[in-house]
């Protein structure tokens, strides 16, 4: 009997450790579905409990500092202006180049962005803080703007953070981004709570039964 219930645990504990494991998901932010107002603070989105805050920085790459507004339309998707005597609402690099900040609630691996307005000779910038944490760093090498469909998919060592920019550089870069999807939650350890501790320790109560029954002699 004492056999069958230690069996019986064992079997539930695989069971429920199993169903711990938390599997990636995927989330789209999409930012021409409505249009909101110019800020300079931070702007907030949500989807499958990710957090995502965008805002706008100004660079002279590969250096990149606070500044002008960011907005969505539902025709360009996020922009951003960078203040002073640019009226160009695109992010783009007339006057000052100007980029995109993207700030995740957990790390993420940026899967693709959907770009708008977009020309054959646009290229953008993307930093991450792949070497000092909380700071945007210039990845080498600019990327194409314009791949087939709008859509650039990213597969590089640099692709997994909660930190990332995407920026124009040039007078004659200019375009929206449409969309950017991540992957999340992709955990590989996870640890046990107290319910699942108290549930080992009755593994062991009842092992230590079963010994003891062995042991004792027999009337």
């Amino acid at each position: 009997m004492i056999r069958k219930l230690c069996l019986g645990a064992v079997a539930s504990l695989a069971v429920t450790l199993s169903s711990m494991v938390v599997q990636a998901a995927t989330a789209t932010f999409v930012f021409n579905d409505a249009y909101r107002t110019w800020t300079a603070s931070p702007d907030s989105f949500t989807q499958g409990g990710l957090t995502l805050n965008v805002s706008s920085n100004l660079l002279s790459a590969p250096d990149v500092w606070d500044g002008g507004a960011v907005r969505t339309t539902t025709e360009n998707g996020l922009e951003v202006r960078g203040g002073g005597s640019d009226t160009n609402d695109l992010i783009d690099g007339s006057g000052t180049d100007e980029l995109v900040r993207f700030d995740f609630s957990e790390t993420v691996t940026i899967k693709s962005v959907a770009f708008t307005a977009n020309e054959d000779q646009d290229q953008f910038y993307y930093f991450t803080d792949f070497i000092v944490p909380g700071t945007l760093e210039l990845v080498p090498d600019p990327r194409d703007a314009n791949p087939t469909g709008d859509i650039y998919m990213f597969s590089t060592m640099f692709d997994t953070s909660n930190l990332f920019g995407i920026g124009a550089v040039g007078d004659d870069v200019a375009f929206g981004i449409a969309s950017l999807t991540v992957e999340y939650g992709n955990v590989s350890a996870v640890p046990l709570p107290p319910a699942m501790l108290l549930f080992a320790g009755a593994l062991g109560g009842l092992g230590w039964l079963s010994r003891r029954r062995k042991q004792a002699p027999s009337a």
